[in-house]
């Protein structure tokens, strides 16, 4: 008697390859945000104060997740959206720790040498590992899942985060920033908030 097969985008969703390609994508898209935000940290603009959040950080970990599980079609089952969010927790936390990596290391001194941030390399590349896999999962989720109310939850999740961000430093650090910082992350969590 036939059985009936999975279609191939799920079961590549919970394949090897699809999670070496996460790591891929992730590792590229890590190269590309290190870079970014070490070239804008500590200037007076809008990507300056972008730089210096976690924010970006956390989109881009979702971000690869949700690009690096296929080709946007929904899983048909509850194991294929499993498969997908251990592909996208592989690729967002890939793209964290390659951007602190490169934040730290190449971006600051030109060459793989962290000469006077090594313990701040290895905190944040720990931090990245477990921010990584969350929201690399949460972006896969939120693309492969059957569920709407999975989807709908990634979201939150991930705009509850930035516009906490947002509030926490415009309430509780407005001493520490200028004018110019308060007004991007207030435009930043009312952007969220309206999306959300």
């Amino acid at each position: 008697m036939p059985t009936r097969m999975q279609p191939p985008v799920a079961r590549s969703a919970i394949g090897a390859p699809s999670r070496f390609a996460a790591v891929a994508v992730g590792s590229v898209v890590g190269v590309g945000l290190g870079w970014w935000c070490r070239a804008f940290a500590g200037s007076n603009s809008i990507s300056g104060v972008l730089a210096n959040l976690g924010a970006p950080w956390v989109v881009a970990a979702f971000v690869t997740g949700a690009i690096s599980i296929g080709h946007g079609q929904r899983a048909g089952s509850t194991r294929s959206a499993v498969g997908a969010a251990l592909a996208g927790a592989l690729g967002g936390a890939a793209c964290l720790v390659v951007a602190t990596l490169v934040y730290y290391g190449p971006a600051r001194t030109g060459s793989f040498d962290f000469h006077g941030a090594a313990a701040r390399t290895a905190f944040w590349t720990t931090a990245s590992v477990a921010v990584g896999l969350v929201f690399g999962a949460a972006g896969s989720l939120w693309r492969a899942s059957p569920c709407g109310w999975v989807r709908a939850g990634c979201l939150v999740v991930l705009g509850t985060v930035i516009a906490g961000e947002a509030g926490f430093l415009t309430v509780a650090g407005a001493t520490e920033y200028d004018a110019f910082t308060r007004d991007v992350l207030g435009a930043v969590g009312r952007a969220v908030r309206a999306h959300v």
